[in-house]
């Protein structure tokens, strides 16, 4: 997942230092011109304030966490500060082991999407932000890049075929993830579980949903993408109207929504507070554009309400984890037509598709 912006008016340049993407051999869609367009906000759903992943590619924790404490105000009123790196460092610590024991092959970086989130509340627990900020002594600003070069210059030797494990390997990895992440020598003072059956949510709840006609409609496919290093294989796979119904209508119920999107397009423009596109939005067009990547994994985000324009037509509320970028301090508007294309996934609460018509 990408990494923030260093200077909002050098965004466009983020590409220089990010993972390279093949460029489109044909493009599928336009950008729209510069020009914003004037908005009414239609709902604006409760959540807390924007946050800035700074040097890391963790936007998948940052997204989903702030999903998740929107969902503990929705249902319980509480305002809970989650910590996002308690998930980044159960999360290494399980990428770690699966890249051991798959002799080094397989996925092993920050990337991750969002059950990452949710399988790590269900099985470790959570944590306030306050017992674990992932900033060691004397730092303001979170940089990964140590920490995983450690990492891996670690465990690839006990990864490769020709290595062998350790019996205390698990330990001393867990030992580099806490000195990344500032985490004293004897771990957490607070409970994870205890904390967590205290939130009134459950991981169990919570669902992720994709849109690809390459596959059949129904609710145990895979979302083939690299992020996807658990081979997760739960999403509900949906058509393109009721993926867009789905999310519209949880929105207006006042849920909020972590989502997966391709940030790519020059039309996704963040210090304009904008991401839109022209062209054909349908099933196809969009299937072609994921298999050919001009649609591809990028970045996760928080959507939190539905706004309309000038000409009635629908565009959603979507916080990022930038910092206070742009127009709209760290929000921006994504209209129906860019996430129709460019949204590859989102999580959401499993309620908002009870009674959907699109499971085939």
């Amino acid at each position: 997942m990408r990494r923030p912006p260093l200077f909002p008016v050098v965004f466009a340049l983020l590409t220089a230092f990010l993972p390279a993407q093949a460029p489109p051999a044909a493009p599928v869609a336009e950008s729209r011109p510069t020009s914003r367009p004037v908005f009414r906000d239609v709902v604006r759903n409760t959540h807390l304030p924007v946050l800035n992943q700074d040097k890391t590619n963790t936007c998948w924790s940052y997204a989903t966490v702030s999903m998740l404490e929107a969902e503990v105000l929705r249902l319980t009123g509480k305002s809970v500060d989650l910590s996002e790196m308690w998930f980044v460092r159960m999360a290494a610590l399980e990428k770690a082991d699966r890249w051991v024991r798959l002799h080094g092959f397989g996925r092993f970086d920050e990337g991750g999407l969002s059950h990452d989130v949710t399988e790590v509340l269900r099985i470790h627990g959570a944590l306030p932000a306050t017992a674990m900020t992932g900033l060691g002594d004397g730092c303001t600003t979170h940089d990964h890049a140590p920490l995983w070069a450690e990492l891996r210059k670690l465990l690839a030797p006990i990864a490769s075929p020709q290595g062998k494990p350790t019996t205390d390997w698990r330990r001393t990895a867990l030992a580099v993830i806490d000195r990344g992440l500032g985490v004293g020598t004897n771990g957490p003072t607070v409970d994870p579980k205890t904390f967590a059956a205290g939130l009134g949510i459950s991981a169990a709840d919570y669902v992720e949903v994709m849109s690809d006609g390459t596959l059949p409609f129904d609710d145990a496919r895979e979302l083939l993408v690299p992020d996807n290093w658990m081979r997760w294989q739960q999403y509900r796979n949906r058509p393109i109207d009721t993926f867009i119904d789905v999310l519209k209508r949880a929105l207006r119920s006042g849920m909020t929504v972590a989502i997966d999107c391709d940030v790519s397009e020059p039309g996704f423009r963040p210090q304009d507070g904008v991401a839109d596109l022209d062209g054909p939005t349908d099933q196809l067009a969009r299937d072609a554009a994921f298999d050919f990547r001009d649609t591809t994994d990028d970045h996760l985000m928080h959507a939190v309400g539905l706004a309309t324009d000038a000409n009635g037509d629908t565009w959603f509320i979507v916080k990022n984890s930038w910092g206070n970028v742009g127009p709209y301090k760290g929000y921006l508007y994504m209209s129906e037509r860019y996430a129709r294309m460019k949204m590859l996934a989102y999580m959401v609460h499993r309620s908002a598709l009870d009674g959907d018509s699109g499971k085939r």
